[in-house]
């Protein structure tokens, strides 16, 4: 049994992009969004630079490692989503910006059921040509093997595809459905994060 994720951040990013601008943007929005980025700049721990002279601070010596602090980006996140979306007025998008938004929507939803067709019935035979060109790399690496390196990408694609589907999904919904539906079709993808 398979457990998949669903994790919304390319809809802010998107929403975001699409709220620049806009007169509304509150002190609380910016307030959410810099809750959202700053954690997760922090949460490069040891590859940030000045992360060793932060470590030294009071607060963040008190945790163990720095994606602790993704806990708090991921809240202001879920809350940032339904911020954004009251700040954009959908029915006035263009429809050169729906047209690229879906196009590329589009090509992520159905670059992701390739891989995830691949991931299923084609791994082998391109896990076999990867390990020639790399003069039998994965087959000398305690690491590498098959089994293991089909299961990683089997979790990658099943996130991929139910994201991306998601994505898509929401994109439309916020830009071309009717209020009541709207809502409706909203609350059944964000809902596919219990399964």
């Amino acid at each position: 049994m398979y457990r998949v994720s669903v994790f919304f951040p390319w809809i802010t990013i998107v929403l975001g992009l699409l709220a620049v601008g806009h007169k509304k943007i509150s002190s609380r929005l910016l307030l959410l969004a810099g809750l959202t980025l700053v954690p997760l700049v922090l949460a490069l721990g040891e590859y940030l630079p000045g992360y060793q002279f932060l470590r030294q601070l009071p607060l963040f010596s008190l945790t163990r490692g720095p994606s602790l602090v993704l806990v708090i980006s991921a809240f202001a996140l879920a809350l940032l989503l339904p911020e954004l979306i009251s700040v954009i007025n959908f029915k006035k998008i263009s429809k050169k910006y729906f047209v690229v938004f879906t196009a590329l929507f589009s090509i992520t939803a159905t670059v992701s059921v390739i891989l995830y067709v691949y991931s299923r019935f084609s791994f082998l035979t391109v896990w076999h040509l990867l390990n020639t060109v790399t003069n039998n790399a994965f087959t000398a690496s305690a690491f590498h093997t098959y089994s293991r390196d089909n299961l990683i990408f089997i979790s990658i694609s099943e996130n991929v595809l139910v994201a991306s589907i998601s994505l898509l999904g929401t994109w439309i919904a916020l830009t071309k459905l009717k209020r009541t539906l709207k809502w409706v079709v909203l609350i059944t993808i964000l809902s596919l994060d219990v399964l």
